[in-house]
């Protein structure tokens, strides 16, 4: 019994220390887990003093590599049935807000200063603009958004559904490379 007794405190001790079972990073090799984790995450990126977006989250992922920083932003990991979704807010040079953003998941690369929000993306704007779409990236330098497939373009007078847009991140310009839709002229 005595023997016994030393392997019966080194398990309880081993298995006190291990994320649980359904966890998901518990397959995961240690290369590739994350080397800073947060719940309830709140990332500011700022030029000069000012906001140039704010992104929020459940639960934050940063992993810095060689070759690569890259922050990930979704539902919790450990809670199967969290649904949150990740919410940013886009501002302009003089910090008022241009547009908030809704998504699934976001992936925001430090180095390039460029983030990709997936999943359900919803983007709305003053005037009533909204934009929908499956994928998205949001440039940091040219403050434009980008919409590799389908998306839904929606203000006062139009409404657009099509292929491949580039937005500004206020949603008032925009071009698309295949669209159909309606658009309202006011004379």
């Amino acid at each position: 019994m005595r023997r016994l007794a030393p392997f019966l405190l080194l398990a309880l001790a081993l298995a006190a220390c291990t994320r649980p079972a359904g966890a998901p990073d518990s397959a995961l090799p240690p290369e590739n887990l994350p080397d800073q984790e947060s719940w309830g995450a709140v990332l500011r990126l700022s030029q000069g003093g000012s906001p140039r977006a704010v992104l929020a989250a459940p639960y934050l992922a940063r992993y810095d590599r060689p070759d690569s920083q890259v922050v990930r932003l979704g539902p919790d990991p450990e809670q199967p049935r969290d649904t949150a979704a990740v919410q940013a807010t886009l501002y302009d040079e003089s910090g008022e807000p241009r547009a908030r953003l809704r998504a699934r998941r976001l992936t925001y690369d430090e180095r390039e200063h460029r983030f990709t929000a997936e999943g359900a993306v919803a983007v709305r704007a003053a005037g009533g603009r909204s934009l929908d779409a499956e994928r998205l990236t949001w440039d940091e330098s040219d403050r434009r958004l980008r919409v590799p497939g389908r998306f839904r373009y929606r203000s006062a007078t139009e409404s657009v559904a099509g292929v491949g847009l580039i937005a500004s991140d206020d949603l008032t310009r925009y071009a698309f490379a295949q669209a159909r839709g309606t658009l309202q002229v006011n004379e």
